[in-house]
């Protein structure tokens, strides 16, 4: 009786893994739809859009997370959303970041990448870096 139930609870994983892994597509495009934010995006830092964080952040998310960062992140198709995220620092100023973002859970991960690593929709919304003259 107890190997049935163990099988049957495997059965059941497995299904609710193959189905979540088919839908997954449709599932981020309804979760866009709904600003569930799913997939990458790219942004540009603003450090003007910086603001420090408060003590209850700190506590929260842990005390070495001290700037929120508010930008306009675009994904790899142009469409555009507004995400947050916690540094635990300033970041480069004027910078490009390619950001992982999951429903509900928000920006979990982020790397500064080049101009040309940003993709071609994402190019025509964000602003091209400007060119320091010697």
């Amino acid at each position: 009786m107890r190997n049935t139930r163990h099988s049957a609870a495997l059965v059941i994983v497995l299904i609710a893994a193959v189905l979540l892994f088919v839908l997954a597509g449709p599932l981020g495009e309804l979760g866009n739809a709904f600003g569930w934010n799913l997939g990458t995006y790219y942004v540009q830092v603003d450090n003007e859009r910086c603001t420090p964080t408060s003590e209850e952040t700190r506590q929260r998310f842990g005390e070495e997370m001290v700037c929120e960062y508010r930008l306009e992140g675009v994904r790899d198709d142009g469409s555009t959303a507004s995400l947050s995220f916690f540094t635990t620092r300033e970041l480069r100023n004027g910078a490009y970041l390619r950001l992982d973002v999951w429903p509900l859970l928000g920006v979990r991960g982020w790397e500064e990448v080049p101009w040309d690593d940003v993709p071609e929709a994402a190019r025509q919304v964000l602003h091209e870096p400007v060119s320091e003259v010697d």
